[in-house]
């Protein structure tokens, strides 16, 4: 069936697929999530278009959409059954598809901007420009084409009872509504609501990063016990310094730890001097005690040695006793005649001069005893001798050793004073220094690091300055928009088609509450009374002619103002009547004389579905495709 230019028909009573047909026209358009149909297992038609149809099943089912922009015509082909997420595009009418070679394959489902996404070729060949809008999360979101056909489609079910009634909310897009009519409608406000939306989201991100400012800030405040000057420099208040900046108080201690520095350094090459020369003593008292452990053993050698010699010598006395008391006994046997010796009992007349008269013990020496005494004075004399030098060797030594020990007692003494006298505070002053520098240079590293800390709040300090540079931007751009006359003429013209137009649908009785009629800026431009809720002091039938006055004054404002080349609206309307309650006559006429008002048929279209038998006469001439009866379906045999 072919839609021409102007106003369109599709006539025939209630559930024989008029709205089939429209269902159609928006799944070739990928836009069938405007029917309500989220999922893409959710077929949007009847089951006798992918199911059974007189009791016998269905094996292949698609559709073919000849669309035009004015300059190129393409033929969509989409399945109804098997992959229904990608459609075939020719560029070709719809009578050369099968003749045509060429085509492109794209993704339709979830919305998708990709290079082979079908809504990006549709943006494209509409010449509309792909836009991103702020999410409810922050996050810059895609405007889809889907939520722009609620502005040129009015759906059977869901669709009269608001304006927008059928606007996808699941892309999680801010003020939706209001987001797509000013794009459609080509608004200046449109970048301005963008950027109201991302002013909101800087100021946002502002306080957020501020917060997390101060709370660094506080941190860092309360461990360096410090307040903040007027230029933003950490003022620290440490005991026993006073206030100083905190570079002032780093550079003031890291001049008093140098000092200390200097001042143990001084301490050291002191205790150098002092090492030196203990050192010496040292040497002096290793030397002594050597030489006094050799003059010790010396010692015991020459008293072990004396102590022989005097034993020699006492054995001498006792031989020179024996020689002594031998001659007496010569003397009494040559007197006393004595035949035998009193001690071995031997008899004293043997000839064996190897042995003992007396005693019979054996004799190395035949010698006399006389011979003998001289022999042992003799040896006595010479052993004497060696004694006496022995022991005034002795003396010497002892004396040596004397002298030596004399000397280790004033060494030792000498270290030991200079220890406790020379050496023992400044060892003390070295243990305090140590642990003041120990000190100070933990306290001097605690500061860098708090300064570090400071320093390093300055690249939030320089997001938040660039965020609210952006946000007076922004500001500044709001406000040159407000000053701009072409969006309130725009939004005149379609209050004025919209005042009109409800007046030939009879809207109210009164003309004057409907010249009150507003465009509501903050609701989505939707029309609006100062006093009234335009819903409620509306009946059903009503609130249908104030959405089709609206619709139609959409249009007429597009087609008027068609030299403003930023309006994008597609001169289209696809109206699916409702299907509890048709137009009555009245309607129809008034709308079918509005339509016939709107000048240059040729540049926009209307498709409406509807049935009034009464008025058909009024839309004779503009129905392109009838279905006479109630069992007249949309589908039939061919042929039939």
């Amino acid at each position: 069936m072919e839609f021409k230019k102007g106003l369109n028909v599709i006539y025939g009573p209630n559930s024989v697929g008029k709205s089939s047909i429209i269902t159609g026209i928006l799944y070739g358009l990928g836009a069938e999530k405007g029917l309500g149909i989220f999922k893409f297992k959710d077929n949007p038609f009847k089951p006798e278009f992918y199911e059974k149809i007189e009791e016998k099943n269905i094996i292949e089912s698609y559709l073919l959409l000849e669309i035009s922009n004015s300059h190129e015509t393409i033929t969509i082909k989409r399945n109804i059954i098997g992959k229904t997420n990608i459609c075939i595009v020719k560029k070709c009418e719809l009578e050369q598809f099968y003749s045509t070679n060429n085509f492109m394959t794209y993704i339709i489902s979830n919305g998708t901007m990709d290079e082979y996404g079908f809504q990006r070729y549709l943006f494209n060949f509409l010449n509309w420009e792909i836009v991103e809008v702020v999410g409810y999360d922050g996050d810059n979101k895609k405007l889809y084409f889907e939520n722009l056909v609620p502005l040129f489609f009015v759906e059977q079910k869901a669709g009269w009872s608001q304006i927008q009634a059928r606007q996808i909310t699941r892309y999680n897009i801010r003020d939706v509504k209001k987001i797509s009519f000013e794009y459609l409608l080509g608004l200046g406000k449109f970048y301005v609501h963008l950027l109201e939306l991302e002013k909101k989201e800087i100021s946002n991100t502002i306080k957020s990063l501020k917060t997390e400012l101060y709370l660094k800030r506080d941190y860092i405040l309360t461990l360096g016990n410090a307040t903040v000057s007027d230029n933003n420099v950490l003022i620290i208040d440490k005991i026993g310094f006073g206030r100083y900046e905190i570079n002032d108080l780093i550079r003031h201690m890291e001049n008093l730890l140098k000092e200390k520095e200097e001042k143990i350094q001084v301490i050291y090459d002191k205790k150098d001097l002092f090492d030196s020369s203990a050192n010496s003593k040292r040497d002096k008292l290793r030397q002594i005690l050597n030489s006094k452990t050799l003059a010790l053993e010396k010692k015991r050698d020459l008293v072990r040695e004396i102590n022989s010699y005097k034993n020699y010598i006492a054995k001498i006395e006792i031989n020179k006793k024996k020689n002594k008391q031998l001659e007496q006994i010569q003397r009494l046997n040559l007197e006393l005649n004595i035949t035998r010796c009193p001690v071995c009992e031997s008899k004293l007349s043997s000839n064996d001069e190897s042995h003992c008269r007396l005693c019979k013990s054996e004799i190395s020496n035949i010698s006399t005893a006389t011979e003998n005494l001289l022999f042992l004075e003799d040896e006595k004399s010479s052993f004497v001798k060696i004694l006496e030098a022995r022991e005034l060797e002795l003396e010497k030594t002892l004396q040596i050793i004397q002298d030596l020990s004399s000397d280790e007692t004033y060494l030792k003494n000498m270290l030991d004073f200079q220890m406790k006298t020379y050496l023992g505070q400044e060892i003390q002053n070295l243990r305090e220094l140590a642990r003041e520098i120990d000190k100070l240079y933990s306290d001097i590293l605690n500061y860098k690091e708090l300064l570090s800390k400071w320093e390093g709040l300055e690249p939030l300090i320089h997001k938040i300055d660039e965020a609210e540079k952006r946000k007076k931007q922004m500001e500044n751009e709001i406000k040159d928009y407000n000053k701009s006359t072409t969006d309130q003429e725009i939004l005149n013209v379609i209050k004025n088609f919209f005042i009109s137009n409800s007046k030939e649908l009879h809207l109210f009785t009164s003309s004057k509450l409907t010249n009150e009629i507003k465009l509501d800026t903050s609701d989505n431009y939707t029309p609006s009374l100062e006093f009234y809720d335009i819903s409620n002091i509306s009946s059903s039938s009503g609130y249908i002619r104030i959405i089709l006055s609206y619709y139609l004054a959409l249009l007429q404002a597009s087609v008027k103002l068609f030299n403003v080349e930023r309006i994008k609206y597609p001169n289209l309307l696809i109206l699916d009547e409702p299907k509890q309650q048709n137009l009555d006559g009245s309607a129809i006429k008034a709308f079918v004389e509005i339509i016939e008002k709107i000048p240059n048929s040729d540049n926009w279209q209307i498709i409406l579905t509807t049935f009034n038998p009464e008025e058909k006469s009024l839309l004779e001439k503009y129905i392109r495709y009838e279905m006479k009866n109630d069992s007249d379906f949309l589908l039939k045999r061919v042929g039939s």
